[in-house]
């Protein structure tokens, strides 16, 4: 990516200032501010005519500009006044006014803009339009547009839509209720698949009486999520089918990860009165330890998903604060609103930033504070019903007092998949698609033994997607090689499931 200005800093633009300074960027575009906090979009002129074609944004916006290397460019100019940043790692502030304008966003530039995705999508409040700023193809089942507004929502964590009780854990500045109307506003998950009444859910989906035409007023909507709603009282879902058979978990990929949570946490949940005469009174807390990309956070959104419990989540989004005491009292508040839904999950993603071993200087007093804070507060939980489990890629980093027994008496390695891990994943993201004659499970078992689960899942969906756009009816092994040279380089260190 470059991170230079295209455009001469002093070159002058209709409605822009000088000293032109760059803020983001990628390939095709960048947004550089001027001396008077105006913004000016820059985009590689095909990208600009794709917007202009889709009407999302009028042909009068277009100015071209000659950039520092003779290259033509065009950009439009944003007042200081209006928006304009990236969805992800921008700088959106997470507010309920902004996430009704985001939501209005989506559902009119999807509406003139049906084919591409809005994932890397560039928001314009001048236009009130989501600018897509790639070529790729969004999903037939609108998983894009829910990975977009969803991560949005969550401060840029990896969150879908289309998971309402993992994002409604995360956004915790909207209730379950407003949350699930602004995600109806914006269109991203078809309200149908919100989840029927005779299945226990953490939220009521209501009407919005508000007209969703163009006119809509946002700052209507606003008013009337503003109205004091009664949040329901959650409870478990059911751990048996319609015909009262015991559902099986089953977690393809993580053949040891499974084992365990059966024994240790899923049967006791099960058939607690069996533990219970032997002084088992629930699962103890979980620690996961791995390498990036090796599948934890994967693992626990699966139980999680199975077991339909309230998750609360301690992460930067939830708990950091710069203020001082702040960050204890947040982590206060998590477990309190944990034992309240007990029943209930509270996960800690990447542990050793809130629970690395502390030190005597006066400069971790704080930090002293906030591992306090968790000794504390994990064994209340525990005893209130709580099922704690921590993910950590440095679990030598880890607080020795965390590590005892009596909070996470299980720890658990989580490496990388074996071959007979990969091809019982690849059973199940091949079992509904069509294979050709000469497709080869053995060879892309050998190709991504060892690598991070999400690497089979994306050669899955791009194989598909490359037999699609080649006119072919089944995945045969040249789409399979194409989708294998999407994938990065082994050597590199690994970001993440």
């Amino acid at each position: 990516m470059d991170r230079m200005p295209w455009l001469n800093s002093d070159l002058e633009l209709p409605g822009a200032g000088k000293g032109l300074i760059f803020l983001y960027g990628r390939s095709k575009w960048q947004i550089l501010t001027d001396n008077a906090n105006n913004r000016v979009l820059v985009a590689k002129p095909s990208l600009m005519t794709h917007w202009i074609e889709r009407k999302l944004i009028p042909p009068t916006a277009h100015i071209p500009a000659t950039g520092v290397s003779g290259e033509q460019y065009s950009c439009f100019v944003s007042p200081a006044d209006q928006r304009l940043s990236p969805l992800r790692r921008g700088d959106l502030p997470r507010a309920e006014a902004l996430a009704v304008s985001l939501a209005e966003a989506f559902r009119d530039s999807r509406a003139l803009d049906p084919q591409f995705s809005f994932v890397r999508g560039i928001y314009s409040s001048l236009y009130g339009k989501i600018l897509p700023t790639t070529t790729t193809y969004r999903d037939d089942d609108q998983e894009s547009d829910a990975l977009a507004f969803g991560s949005w929502m969550a401060g840029d964590a990896p969150a879908s839509a289309r998971n309402f009780q993992l994002l409604s854990s995360m956004v915790t500045w909207l209730s379950s209720e407003r949350l699930q109307e602004i995600l109806d506003l914006s269109g991203v998950v078809k309200p149908l698949e919100a989840p029927k009444s005779d299945v226990t859910t953490y939220f009521v989906s209501t009407t919005i009486t508000t007209p969703l035409e163009s006119t809509f007023n946002s700052n209507a909507l606003v008013s009337q999520l503003a109205k004091p709603k009664t949040p329901p009282t959650p409870t478990a879902k059911p751990l048996v089918d319609e015909n009262g058979v015991p559902r099986v978990f089953s977690l393809p990929g993580r053949r040891v990860l499974e084992r365990f949570f059966r024994e240790h946490i899923i049967d006791i949940v099960q058939f607690p009165e069996k533990y219970r005469k032997l002084g088992v009174d629930y699962p103890t807390g979980t620690l996961l330890y791995g390498p990036p990309g090796c599948g934890k956070t994967y693992a626990v959104q699966k139980l999680v998903e199975f077991l339909g419990w309230h998750v609360s989540y301690v992460n930067s989004s939830s708990i950091a604060s710069p203020y001082i005491h702040e960050t204890s009292k947040k982590i206060s508040h998590v477990f309190d609103k944990a034992i309240r839904h007990a029943p209930s999950f509270l996960v800690i993603d990447e542990m050793e930033a809130y629970l690395g071993a502390r030190s005597g200087d006066s400069s971790s007093k704080h930090h002293i504070e906030e591992v306090g804070e968790f000794l504390r507060r994990i064994p209340e939980a525990l005893d209130k019903k709580v099922i704690i489990i921590a993910m950590t890629n440095m679990l030598e980093t880890i607080d020795l007092a965390v590590l005892r027994q009596g909070r996470f008496d299980h720890k658990i390695g989580v490496e990388f998949p074996d071959a007979e891990e990969v091809r019982d994943l690849f059973a199940l993201l091949l079992k509904d698609k069509p294979l050709a004659a000469d497709a080869s499970v053995d060879f892309l078992v050998e190709k991504l033994v060892r690598r991070p689960l999400s690497d089979a899942a994306f050669v899955v969906r791009e194989a598909s997607r490359l037999a699609a756009r080649n006119d072919k009816e089944a995945l045969d092994m040249e789409s399979f090689r194409g989708a294998l040279r999407g994938l990065p380089d082994p050597k590199r260190k690994a970001i993440g499931y």
